[in-house]
């Protein structure tokens, strides 16, 4: 179309209507996934989780965090060259618990500092209500016999699908404190599922971490402790969960 003198007042009131209205959560996805990085947001996205879990053995995976992909790698290209080395983690597993308690404890921020491993700090501030998003300041130390770090950022958190029996949750930082960090960030995926009649939740979970500095012993912890290290976080919100609904 054209574009005249009297149709510019028109296209620009229209897209001042899209910028100042509050997307509906499948449209903040696609507005999230244009403004991020594809490759963190490998297991975000809720239909093929979904149809991902389909497939899976449910009643192999109860308690037991198991990888789907785990990588440590060098930087791709000379466009990352604020990356030394980066980390990628899918795992999936099964909880006997409800959905609902997994989920209020996944969504729980503010309280993550108390059980999920080497997390120290987690301030959040709600950013939007619809679709739901917060803004979590956080401070991660690792110390192990060859390595010692601590990592100071912020995370974005945004609710891109929810409905009575499954959530997907997606986070990415959007400001590094001390530099070390390039770039973190990942997805949660819960849904309800049923084994032998008893209702369990299915969890599958995506990490990406980008070290921006690089520190000695990290590659080493990278690959010594990094799949355990996420298993552990998997298994954290589990045992929080639990140790609620007692």
């Amino acid at each position: 179309m054209k574009t005249t003198r009297h149709t510019r007042p028109i296209l620009l009131l229209s897209l001042l209507f899209l910028f100042v209205a509050s997307p509906p959560p499948a449209a903040a996805f696609e507005q999230w996934r244009r403004r991020y990085d594809e490759r963190t947001l490998q297991a975000a996205d809720a239909a093929d989780a979904a149809d991902a879990a389909e497939s899976v053995d449910y009643a192999a995976l109860i308690e037991t965090p198991t990888e789907i992909r785990f990588d440590i790698r060098d930087p791709a290209s000379d466009a990352d060259e604020d990356v030394v080395v980066e980390s990628f983690a899918d795992l999936h597993a099964v909880y006997p618990l409800n959905f609902e308690a997994l989920c209020d404890v996944i969504l729980d921020l503010d309280s993550h500092n108390s059980f999920v491993p080497n997390l120290v700090k987690s301030d959040v501030i709600s950013a939007a209500d619809d679709p739901p998003s917060w803004r979590r300041a956080a401070r991660i130390e690792r110390s192990v016999a060859v390595f010692s770090a601590d990592y100071g950022f912020e995370t974005e958190h945004i609710i891109v699908h929810q409905t009575d029996d499954e959530i997907a949750v997606i986070f990415r930082m959007v400001e590094s404190h001390d530099e070390m960090l390039a770039d973190t960030g990942g997805s949660w995926y819960l849904k309800r599922i049923d084994i032998d009649g008893r209702e369990y939740t299915y969890v599958r979970h995506f990490n990406h971490v980008a070290f921006g500095s690089h520190t000695p012993g990290l590659r080493l912890a990278l690959r010594n402790f990094g799949l355990r290290d996420i298993k552990s976080v998997m298994d954290a919100y589990y045992q929080e969960a639990d140790a609620r609904t007692r």
